[in-house]
């Protein structure tokens, strides 16, 4: 069994797209929702008489999905009350079916400083108004001294140094999503310690041509090194609470259709005894941060093409299209399973 370490990165905190905040204090949570409401893990939004979501949060950055109809005339976005950006949208996002994303890294300040991120849109003559839905994958960047609270739930990515791999996983391209890795091989594992009382995983398979039930994947989800069930995107409960080994493991026959198995982030929830990020990563890892920690600077609108990752403290726009089946030439990518976070 290897670990590989690849890149110093940090578990995310995952934020629940439906908890709203309790009370002034209360972070990594929505608020002032105003023509928006919450159901079946999103916040939709589309009054015509234009509506507005807020999201406080503690750390170095927020990433939120989204899928919208707005347009760079109808909604803005905005973090701790800088000048709105709008290059996010475009003509091209347009449709509720559109998956876009927004992301604001570097952001001013530390590891603990409290940012308000807001979106709105303008008032409509009620004949195309502009919508707007929160996807259940809040992400918030964080430091070493990011504080984890009794409600959060921390994400880790299948690139994470500490999570240990069997099988042949695909290794590290910068310009694809951290929070995906593929198993190319015909079998494989991914696992990583946690001290927690739950967590859920969720993966997905691709195929070329046609597929029947025989040629689909066997993924397990693995506790201490035992399979205990088919990962199923549900949220597993650690009874009791403590230190485990937990991830999944995937098998498929290589000569069948099938091109590779996709895990995604790993989501727990951790014990009250862990109160910040510090708490949950190797040492050696807190001093490659505390060596070269990344640069602040003023927030700014990047918008896609101009050279913004979002590693220059300035705000980068992501978008992509998806649904429940994403067709290629000849591929089909089947999204088996969605995760509460």
């Amino acid at each position: 069994m290897a670990t590989e370490t690849i890149l110093p990165i940090l578990p995310h905190i995952a934020v629940n797209t439906t908890r709203v905040c309790d009370g002034d204090d209360d972070v990594n949570c929505y608020f002032d929702l105003k023509g928006c409401s919450t159901a079946n893990e999103t916040i939709m939004c589309s009054d015509p008489g234009g509506w507005s979501a807020s999201l406080a949060f503690i750390g170095t950055g927020v990433s939120v999905n989204t899928g919208t109809t707005c347009s760079e005339d109808t909604c803005q976005w905005t973090v701790d009350g800088a000048e709105g950006c709008t290059a996010w949208f475009s003509e091209a996002s347009g449709g509720i079916g559109a998956t876009t994303s927004l992301v604001a890294r570097g952001l001013d300040g530390d590891d603990t400083t409290r940012h308000t991120l807001v979106v709105s849109s303008t008032e409509s003559d009620g004949t195309d108004v502009p919508t707007l839905r929160f996807y259940n994958s809040t992400r918030i960047y964080t430091g070493p001294d990011t504080p984890v609270h009794p409600e959060d739930y921390i994400a880790i990515s299948p690139y994470y140094s500490e999570v240990e791999l069997e099988g042949e996983w695909d290794p590290i391209n910068v310009k694809q999503s951290m929070s995906q890795r593929k198993l190319e091989g015909g079998e494989g594992s991914l696992s990583v310690g946690v001290v927690g009382d739950a967590f859920q995983m969720g993966y997905s398979f691709s195929y070329d041509g046609t597929i029947e039930d025989d040629d689909k994947p066997t993924v397990n989800t693995i506790i201490n090194g035992e399979e205990v069930g088919e990962t199923d995107a549900g949220l597993v409960r650690l009874d009791p609470g403590g230190y485990y080994k937990i991830g999944l493991k995937a098998s498929f026959d290589t000569n069948s259709p099938i091109l590779h198995v996709t895990a995604y982030e790993l989501i727990y929830h951790p014990l009250d005894n862990i109160t910040s990020i510090r708490d949950i990563i190797p040492e050696s890892l807190v001093g490659s941060f505390s060596d070269s920690p990344p640069q602040s600077n003023e927030l700014g609108c990047v918008a896609p093409g101009d050279g913004g990752d979002g590693s220059s403290g300035a705000i980068s726009h992501l978008r992509e299209s998806t649904g429940t089946f994403l067709l290629l030439p000849m591929v089909f990518v089947l999204y088996a399973l969605r995760l509460k976070f």
